[in-house]
């Protein structure tokens, strides 16, 4: 069983972030945190009998989940565990950003249950951390990092942008270097897009900021690669390098295409034949749980092609790409059949059983599995 909590607080809302979040002055929190209990009671039974490859998860995302109260978090890791039947949760995450992160704190969270903490560090390039909207500096992001570690928290992982109009190659792995040094054992890193509906996008559009071009950014990736792969880091999936045993299972999850539950505002849950969203409006959502209905914004059953079409999406940011071999055979020859000329052009490996991006390839995997799908709806037209 996988859970994935949003918690949709935050300090202030970052010039580039998409996501929904409110801050924190302008929501009720206590009445959000009942609502999130509540709704763990309306699904407790729904996901019980579904098959998982990957053992039990939850995550909590947001927003700025490190601001509520470790006791809080607590309390909602029990409550999960007792109305799923899971006597323990393999791994358990909490995102977080760098100024709620004290030694005090730290400690916390890991007596709450917390064994794999994400902390948005970003940049250690205060320039950089001012152009985004951080409100943390680099001194602080480097005291967040040392505390969880020394906290004992088991999976320390770090947020990194690059691709702002402010990076350097040099500088960027000198940041690298230093969180490794502090013991940082997971990374994801994330080129900066603009997203529409946030503030860079409209400064982008406006031309007021101009982002670096795609090649910039994919030498900026690559030089990264190379750099963590020196240090034992595998690029298990094109924005996420672990030490050996240190993969986010959860993430891992999603890309499997295992069944998640998403609780709370605007959080997404699939059971293996549906997908639907909660609506983005804490009030609303509040009110409708609390009430014991459904906060639901959207639901849709997934057609076989669809579930094919996620499959390839996700799949192929995978390193290890498509498994060929667990698939039936009908899809397994229509996808390897979509692919043949990515494959003749070495845009793809078939290796008898996976098909993969080789190495230098990986940032194409979007596009490639656009190509793919395309070929495939062509193919049954």
């Amino acid at each position: 069983m996988h859970i994935y909590i949003h918690i949709p607080v935050c300090i202030r809302k970052c010039r580039y972030c998409a996501f929904y979040s409110v801050p924190i002055e302008k929501i009720d929190i206590e009445t959000v945190i009942s609502a999130i209990k509540a709704e763990l009671r309306i699904y407790s039974e729904h996901f019980k009998g579904k098959s998982f490859k990957l053992p039990p998860t939850l995550y909590f995302g947001g927003g700025t989940p490190s601001l509520i109260p470790p006791k809080q978090i607590a309390s909602i890791i029990e409550l999960a565990g007792q109305l799923l039947s899971i006597d323990k949760f393999s791994e358990i995450t909490l995102e977080a950003n760098p100024e709620t992160i004290t030694a005090d704190v730290a400690l916390q969270l890991k007596s709450a249950g917390i064994n794999r903490i994400s902390i948005g560090v970003q940049s250690l390039d205060d320039e950089i951390l001012s152009f985004l909207g951080r409100i943390h500096d680099a001194k602080t992001a480097l005291a967040a990092i040392e505390n969880a570690v020394k906290s004992g928290i088991t999976s320390v992982n770090a947020d990194i942008i690059y691709a702002t109009p402010f990076h350097r190659r040099r500088k960027i792995l000198n940041e690298l270097g230093k969180l490794i040094e502090l013991g940082v054992n997971h990374f994801s890193l994330y080129s900066l897009s603009a997203e529409p509906g946030t503030p860079l996008y409209e400064d982008v559009q406006s031309g007021k900021v101009a982002l670096p071009s795609s090649d910039e950014a994919s030498e900026q990736y690559f030089a990264m690669l190379d750099m963590l792969e020196s240090y034992s880091f595998h690029p298990y999936e094109v924005s996420n390098f672990a030490k050996k045993g240190g993969e986010c299972i959860h993430n891992m999850a999603y890309w499997l295409g295992e069944p998640y539950l998403g609780i709370g505002p605007s959080a997404h849950s699939y059971n293996g034949e549906t997908r639907w969203a909660n609506i983005d409006d804490w009030k609303k959502y509040a009110t409708m749980v609390l009430k014991g209905e459904k906060p639901l914004a959207f639901s849709e059953k997934l057609s076989k092609f669809q579930k094919i079409e996620e499959l390839v999406m996700l799949r192929l940011r995978l390193s290890d790409g498509i498994n060929l071999g667990e698939l039936e055979d009908n899809t397994r020859d229509a996808i390897l059949g979509a692919a043949k000329m990515l494959i003749d052009e070495g845009v793809l490996v078939h290796n008898g059983r996976n098909l993969y991006l080789p190495r230098e390839k990986r940032l194409l995997a979007d596009g490639v599995a656009l190509k793919i799908i395309t070929a495939m709806k062509n193919g049954t037209n």
